[in-house]
């Protein structure tokens, strides 16, 4: 492992930490205020998550330029996850996005599209939330 992934690893870490803190909840608790609690795209008031609009300030955001309130749909479609969203709990989430291989081409592919390339029936494949 080269040292750049260690580093990166090490960051990704360290954030991951400091979304469990008592500091970053206090700065949800205050943008949510700030903000308002409704997403900002599509004004939903359930489901609602801090969004990063850029990690220059990382560890010391600025509540009314560095953050946002988006509704959890709203926020995978920010980050560019390729699905559409109609309602599933985190833990089935993190089980679905965990669920991918590789292409030859290193491009992500779910466990669906795998087996229908592997020509496998798909109907075996067990289904966490409702996908479209």
């Amino acid at each position: 492992m080269g040292k750049s992934n260690k580093v990166e690893k090490f960051r990704k870490k360290q954030y991951q930490l400091y979304l469990r803190s008592s500091i970053w909840k206090s700065k949800r608790r205050e943008a949510l205020a700030f903000h308002g609690s409704k997403c900002r795209k599509c004004e939903i008031t359930e489901h609602l998550q801090v969004n990063h609009l850029h990690y220059k300030n990382i560890f010391n955001e600025n509540i009314k330029e560095d953050l946002e309130i988006l509704c959890r749909k709203c926020h995978h479609e920010y980050h560019g996850y390729n699905f559409k969203f109609t309602g599933e709990s985190k833990k089935s989430f993190r089980k679905r996005k965990n669920r991918t291989k590789r292409k030859s081409s290193g491009v992500a592919m779910t466990m669906e599209e795998y087996y229908k390339r592997r020509g496998k029936s798909s109907t075996n494949f067990p289904q966490y939330g409702k996908y479209k």
